[in-house]
């Protein structure tokens, strides 16, 4: 019989610690922490038969806070060439003067 459960439960738990024999897991949601918890004397044979080892005697499985994927850092520059805003308009003498009279009405 193949195992299939093990990369698919990893993607949606993490262990926090093992505290005197109990294994600390966050589970991604309450859904998972319930189906894992009703696997759980499953999962700590599965554990003893692969470390065969001092194994944990329980597991408490917890709803972890959840986790957002990394984003890309925005640019604080204002858009244009060199970080000059850039108005659009096609003459770059209308474009100056167009930009220069909004940071003075800015300022």
């Amino acid at each position: 019989m193949a195992r299939r459960g093990g990369p698919r439960l990893a993607s949606h738990t993490r262990v926090v610690g093992l505290y005197t024999g109990r294994l600390i897991v966050e589970a991604e949601d309450a859904i998972w922490q319930q189906n894992l918890t009703s696997l759980s004397a499953q999962i700590l044979a599965n554990l003893r038969k692969l470390l065969q080892t001092e194994t944990p005697r329980e597991i408490e499985f917890r709803i972890g806070a959840r986790r957002r994927p990394p984003h890309r850092a925005e640019s604080v520059r204002a858009p244009g060439l060199f970080g000059r805003e850039s108005s659009g308009i096609a003459d770059a003498e209308f474009d100056y003067l167009y930009t220069q009279s909004r940071r003075k009405a800015g300022a």
